[in-house]
């Protein structure tokens, strides 16, 4: 079994990512099972239990291994760093072909510790904190976020992955291109960053080189941040991204649209037009909304039981109905 299977359901993704816009099918599907069969209440026991089941497979594992001791090196971070960092190395080490001895590097003696001391400390800190295990998600999501923009800052040293290309870091990229997305010419924003279009080619091309095959999303985050509080859309700036303007009924609903139309064939920008918005639009409201979930987890992961199947129906013909408004 491969490594995310024996992750999936227990860590959320880093969807706070603007690349990271579209649910997965399969999740889509099994969301609407859970929406027909159980109610409300049936729901959340199934995430509570989904954790208690987590604790009985910890009798399975390796008898030599004592899943709740803390890993070497740990007892310097506070809880919540430890929730982002048990993340970054979840997610590295199965980027890195789940080899062990990267483990080793970090502290855990195996396999069996990273699951086992994930599910325990978990647990701990939301009996700790008198809170629920959908908290606890939030949290960690937050927590996640925090801790690569923080080793960002250490990648860039000449040859780390955040090395400026050409004297332009990571951040400004972001800004020229988020430019750009907003509606200034390519020459305009090249120029506010202070390269010619020769410079520009190979600084982009470096930089998209970069991110593509950064197996820590670590540039992906700075990038997706950047970009965020530079672009402007119809619906203006990040900061201007609310719940009146952009409510998460509608983000849901956007989410099905894009994943159902794209899939036959649609141009997702003319699927985003539909809705009044641009691409930058969409990639602000889903920063906006990607944060905002992880304050109450609980609440939201219910509207999006709730809503996908509604919208499912609306879109599995797949037409965009000309009356949409945003």
């Amino acid at each position: 079994m491969g490594f995310f299977n024996k992750m999936k359901n227990k860590a959320k993704d880093l969807k706070d990512n603007i690349k990271d816009e579209f649910f997965d099918d399969e999740e889509k599907e099994k969301d609407e099972e859970v929406s027909a069969k159980e109610d409300e209440t049936e729901e959340e026991s199934e995430i509570e239990e989904e954790f208690e089941d987590d604790e009985d497979d910890d009798d399975d594992e390796d008898d030599d291994t004592d899943v709740t001791v803390m890993p070497t090196g740990w007892e310097q971070y506070s809880d919540e760093e430890i929730l982002g960092k048990i993340s970054v190395v979840a997610l590295e080490y199965s980027q890195r072909g789940e080899d062990e001895n990267y483990l080793r590097e970090e502290g855990l003696q195996n396999e069996d510790h990273l699951m086992g001391f994930k599910t325990h400390f978990e647990n701990e800190f939301a009996e700790k904190r008198g809170i629920s295990l959908y908290d606890v998600m939030g949290i960690a999501t937050q927590a996640t976020q925090k801790m690569m923009l923080q080793n960002a800052e250490g990648m860039k040293d000449e040859g780390g992955i955040m090395e400026p290309v050409e004297g332009i870091n990571c951040e400004d990229w972001a800004k020229a291109n988020a430019a750009i997305a907003s509606g200034t010419s390519q020459d305009e924003a090249i120029k506010m960053i202070g390269v010619d279009l020769a410079k520009w080619d190979k600084v982009n091309n470096e930089w998209t080189t970069r991110m593509s095959n950064d197996t820590t999303f670590t540039i992906s985050q700075v990038y997706g941040n950047a970009f965020s509080a530079s672009a402007t859309g119809n619906l203006g700036g990040i900061a201007d991204i609310n719940e009146e303007n952009s409510p998460y009924e509608k983000w849901v609903e956007i989410n099905v649209a894009q994943g159902r139309l794209t899939s036959q064939g649609k141009d997702a920008q003319q699927i985003l037009a539909s809705f009044g918005l641009t691409v930058t639009d969409w990639s602000n409201a889903s920063a906006f909304w990607s944060q905002k979930t992880t304050t109450d987890v609980e609440k939201y992961y219910k509207e999006d039981v709730r809503l996908t199947p509604i919208y499912e129906e609306k879109y599995k013909a797949g037409s965009v109905h000309d009356d949409i408004e945003f």
